[in-house]
Order: C-alpha cells, then structure tokens, then sequence
C-alpha cells in the first residue's frame, strides 16, 4: 500500500486492487494535478475539499457508508466542522480505510473532538490530521487528538504553506509541538512510515 500526498488535505491511496482519493481540491494556491481514483472520499461540501469535477472516478463517497470496496474497508463517520456542533460550518465525515492489514484515518475538516470520534478513530496505523487552525482543530488540540488515540503514524495536513492561499497556521506551529519529526517524499509505502510524526513533501 503506497500514499501519496497533494497538499492541503487531498492523498491518494493505492492498494494492490483500488485507490482511493482523499478531498480533491479547486485553486487554493497548489498545482491543481491531473489524477484518477476508483473511489473519491469527500469529508465535506466546500470547495477546498471536493473538487471532484476534476477527478476521473468509478465512486464518489460524500455520506456515511460502511462498506467494503475491492477489498477496502470504508466506513465513514459524522462529526462536526466547528465546536458548537456544525452551526458554523456545518458537517464533516471522517473516513477510515481498512486493507491490506492497517487502518488509514482521514479527519477531514475535524473542528470538534469528543468521544464518538475518539472511539472510532483509536490506534490507527496512519492519521492524516489537520493542524491549522481557524477552521479546524489546531495545533494543540491535534496534538491532545494525537495523545489520547495513540495512532501509530501522523502525518499532518490541511496548514499553511508557501503555496497555500488559505489563511491558516503554519506548519511548523504542529512540529515544533514535538522532539522527532521524519520528512519524507511525496509517495511512501506505508509500511515505511515510522512511528510519531511524519511530515510529507506536496506531489510537484
């Protein structure tokens, strides 16, 4: 199993018989990269994260679903994209990909953390987790999402880069949070991550 990261919170994951497409983006600053998925996932309904006109795809998923897909287990969640339960900004789904013996966790737009969340998402091999702040959870309180689910690789996202025209907290605000980060290109194999934080280079 290999991922790939696009910048902000869009990664594609490919097992051995699908890939699967994490929130594709319109123009927020990045390269807008031409790719294709069997199953695009879609957390919420704004542009920064479902731009799936752009994506060549069999399935778009934007609802809960628990189902199994070309041998990927995919189930997602409801949560909230702000802390007063969605009045803000509404809904955002968490998904949670199962194959190939690990469990890959994509938080969305996560702008609220309670137990529900927590169940569902506790001991992940991977995490892909917000860190910006302003529309999601922060540094710190990813940092506390971190401590209390005990995933076993984080790689953040969805902050602010050179690139990026969202205003939002850097990414060095996250790292700076902890001892030892691994930076890694733009494509891994899972199985190579390395317990704790993970910072991946944007597919050029």
């Amino acid at each position: 199993m290999k991922i790939t990261y696009f910048g902000h919170s869009c990664f594609k994951v490919e097992t051995q018989n699908l890939s699967v497409l994490f929130d594709p983006f319109a123009d927020i600053g990045y390269d807008v990269k031409q790719t294709s998925a069997d199953v695009v996932v879609c957390s919420h309904d704004h542009f920064d994260h479902n731009a799936t006109h752009r994506i060549k795809a069999n399935r778009i998923i934007s609802d809960i679903v628990s189902e199994e897909i070309g041998g990927v287990k995919i189930e997602t969640l409801l949560s909230y994209h702000d802390e007063v339960k969605g009045a803000k900004r509404g809904i955002n789904r968490i998904c949670k990909l199962t194959a190939e013996g690990k469990t890959i966790v994509h938080l969305g737009d996560l702008g609220d953390f309670d137990d529900n969340v927590s169940d569902f998402i506790a001991h992940a091999d991977v995490l892909l987790i917000p860190v910006g702040g302003t529309y999601t959870i922060d540094a710190n309180q990813a940092k506390d999402v971190i401590f209390i689910t005990e995933p076993a690789s984080v790689i953040p996202m969805h902050y602010k880069s050179a690139d990026s025209k969202i205003n939002i907290s850097s990414l060095h605000t996250f790292t700076s949070l902890f001892d030892k980060i691994s930076y890694l290109p733009s494509t891994v194999d899972v199985a190579s991550l390395k317990d704790g934080i993970n910072v991946m280079e944007i597919e050029k």
